[in-house]
């Protein structure tokens, strides 16, 4: 998923063990993220945050 506004990185998720899912996106504003995912933006909870930290320690 992208556009001009957002664009999807990663997720990470559980499978079947939960509906829990983390995304990581590029984007201009919460507002393009929920725009960009469309009606699908209706089958979650959407907690958008922006998250300004990264910590890179893979091997």
């Amino acid at each position: 998923m992208k556009n001009d506004k957002a664009s999807f990185q990663m997720q990470w998720n559980a499978g079947k063990a939960d509906k829990v899912m983390f995304c990581w996106w590029k984007a201009e504003s919460p507002e393009a993220i929920v725009e960009t995912l469309g009606d699908m933006a209706q089958l979650f909870d959407n907690d958008i945050r922006e998250m300004p930290n990264i910590y890179d320690f893979k091997d």
